[in-house]
């Protein structure tokens, strides 16, 4: 079908629907990638295994004795977040992930 310029609109929306598509795509891939921490490296850790009276401020403590620029707080919210800790609450035998510094 011709327009009153003698061109070809079929192939106009033909392309159009392409360009969509391919916009589409994009923004889909864009989102994806998006999603994962690219460049992000992950921390270095050592697993110990909670044994009685242990506590996750005396394991952070026993961190920042070795490394007096660390901030005891700090080290307790990384240990929570390795291990997906909604509370400071650990057990005898639990596996833990403490950062290594």
């Amino acid at each position: 079908m011709k327009n009153r310029y003698g061109k070809n609109v079929k192939r106009k929306s033909n392309r159009f629907l392409v360009n969509i598509v391919f916009i589409f795509i994009l923004l889909c891939i864009y989102g994806i990638g998006t999603n994962f921490d690219f460049g992000k490296k992950a921390p270095i850790t050592n697993e110990i295994i909670v044994s009685q009276n242990d506590t996750i401020w005396n394991i952070a403590n026993d961190i920042c004795k070795e490394h007096k620029d660390l901030n005891i707080q700090n080290i307790i919210i990384e240990i929570k977040e390795l291990n997906n800790l909604k509370s400071s609450d650990i057990y005898i035998g639990q596996v833990l992930n403490i950062p290594v510094y």
